[in-house]
C-alpha cells in the first residue's frame, strides 16, 4: 500500500522552503516592486511546498480512514510524469537563466551589461524566476500557485519597467539604442 512518511513530510516542507528561498537571500530590494516581487515568489515557494509535501498529502493520508487511497501517488498529478519532465526542462532552463544573468552583472561590477544573455534579452534573471515558478506549475499544480504564478509574473514585469525607467535616466540614449535592440523577456530567433 503506502508508507505513512511518505505522505506526511513537514520536513520536506521546511527543507524545500529553505534551500528556494536561498535566491531571495542573495537579492537587494530597493524598490517597492522588488520587495513584493521577492514576497510573491516566497508565497509561491511556501504554497508550493506545503500543498507538495504537507497539506493534500496529509488529506491522502486521511482519505484511507475514510474510503480509500489511489493506488500509485502519481495519480494525484494533474500531468504525470510528462508534466515532471517538461517541468523540470522549464525549471532547468530558468535556474540557469539566473544563474548566468548573476555572473554576467557581478563580474561587472556596477558598469552596464549589454552582451552575453544581456545581449539576447534584457532581463534575463526575472525571465528565469518566471520560467523556474512556471516550470514548478507545470510540474506540480496546486490552486495556490495556480493563483500565484500571474501575479508574480506581472510583478517581475512590472519590476523590470521600473528598472528600465531608472536605466533611461541614468544611461540615455545608449540604453535607449539597447533597448531596441535586444527584446525584454523573449530572445529572437534569428
Amino acid at each position: 500500500m503506502f508508507e505513512f512518511e511518505y505522505f506526511y513530510r513537514w520536513d520536506l516542507v521546511i527543507a524545500g522552503i529553505l534551500v528556494f528561498s536561498i535566491f531571495l537571500v542573495s537579492l537587494s530590494f530597493r524598490t517597492k516592486y522588488e520587495k513584493r516581487s521577492g514576497g510573491l515568489y516566497f508565497s509561491f515557494i511556501v504554497s508550493l511546498f506545503a500543498e507538495m509535501y504537507g497539506i493534500p498529502l496529509t488529506i491522502y493520508l486521511f482519505s484511507t480512514y475514510l474510503g480509500g487511497m489511489p493506488d500509485t501517488y502519481w495519480k494525484g498529478h494533474l500531468l504525470g510524469l510528462p508534466g515532471f519532465v517538461i517541468g523540470s526542462i522549464i525549471s532547468g532552463i530558468g535556474v540557469y537563466l539566473i544563474i548566468i544573468g548573476w555572473r554576467k552583472v557581478y563580474a561587472a561590477k556596477g558598469e552596464f551589461v549589454d552582451y552575453g544573455i544581456y545581449g539576447r534579452v534584457r532581463h534575463p534573471q526575472y525571465l528565469g524566476f518566471i520560467l523556474f515558478t512556471l516550470g514548478w506549475l507545470i510540474h506540480w499544480p496546486t490552486i495556490f500557485t495556480a493563483i500565484l504564478w500571474p501575479i508574480m509574473t506581472l510583478s517581475y514585469y512590472k519590476l523590470a519597467k521600473d528598472e528600465e525607467k531608472r536605466l533611461k535616466s541614468k544611461l540615455g540614449i545608449e540604453y535607449e539604442n539597447y533597448s531596441k535592440k535586444v527584446p525584454m523577456f523573449f530572445p529572437r530567433l534569428n
